[in-house]
């Protein structure tokens, strides 16, 4: 008996099956038909669950996601699929254990040598909606600034220890994102849906 649960003990915590186990949670979670699905409670429980194992487990999770959302900014680009990855990866952020967060953290942020960032998605296709590849481009530099920011738990004087030029970055990136949707109404194609509504309603 001890033999074979040594055995299923290293079946499980093997990098293929965690991996694979991890791609098959994140695929049912940010599936693209329909692509009006939310991301369901016990889908979200699934991918919460892999903080709760070891660093392997949340590694595995990571590359999953980071895989899922490299495929889905490829070819004509996924909306859907990675609106509900960007989605997903916020609620695991904010919920997820110690270990599943410090494990996506240094994942999503910008790599320092290699320069990759999962989240580099200002030039996401455009596919067959401007709307919905706008809210990607959107949600994906808002979570990127998010990760920068400090935590409110933080030290309250880690603004003012920051020399003045990361300082202005910081703020920079962030109002940037968060004039955004304001640039949004005022375009002249939102301005001329306003007019038609405005013209039909007299």
């Amino acid at each position: 008996m001890g033999l074979k649960l040594l055995r299923l003990a290293a079946t499980l915590l093997s990098p293929g099956a965690s991996g694979a186990d991890a791609q098959s949670a994140v695929l049912r979670a940010t599936t693209h038909h329909p692509s009006t699905a939310p991301l369901y409670a016990h889908h979200l429980n699934a991918l919460l669950a892999f903080g709760r194992g070891s660093r392997l487990s949340a590694a595995a999770l990571e590359e999953a996601f980071t895989d899922r959302l490299r495929a889905a900014a490829s070819g004509s680009g996924d909306a859907a699929v990675a609106l509900k990855c960007l989605v997903a990866l916020r609620v695991l952020l904010a919920h997820g254990a110690f270990i599943l967060r410090d494990q996506l953290l240094v994942a999503l942020l910008r790599h320092p040598a290699s320069g990759r960032n999962p989240l580099a998605l200002t030039a996401f296709p455009l596919g067959r909606s401007f709307a919905a590849a706008s809210w990607v481009r959107f949600s994906a530099r808002l979570l990127e600034v998010l990760l920068l920011l400090p935590d409110a738990s933080c030290d309250a004087e880690y603004l003012t220890a920051l020399p003045n030029p990361h300082l202005v970055s910081e703020l920079a990136a962030f109002a940037s994102v968060a004039w955004a949707p304001a640039r949004r109404s005022r375009s002249p194609l939102t301005r001329r849906g306003a007019r038609s509504s405005t013209s039909c309603r007299r």
